[in-house]
């Protein structure tokens, strides 16, 4: 499982009970990466999928991502 996202995945990081919830439900996978950042947006955690699929052959079955609100804000109608 690949997470992405910016600050709000990142800090699952640094948090004992997100972490004791993911062992928890989510044994049976393998592996479990969070490649949460801050500041990240929608277009760079595009390019960090493409990064770590060309350069690191990692191949994620499954990827969480966290958009915030914040960033879809340009693509909104200018009313």
């Amino acid at each position: 499982i690949l997470f992405q996202g910016d600050s709000w995945m990142q800090q699952m990081n640094y948090n004992k009970f997100t972490e004791d919830l993911l062992i928890k439900n989510l044994h049976k996978y393998t592996k479990i990466i969070n490649s949460g950042t801050a500041s990240y947006s929608p277009s760079l955690m595009h390019k960090q999928f493409d990064i770590l699929e060309k350069e690191f052959k990692i191949y994620p079955n499954t990827v969480v991502a966290y958009i915030d609100q914040t960033d879809m804000y340009p693509l909104l109608p200018v009313l």
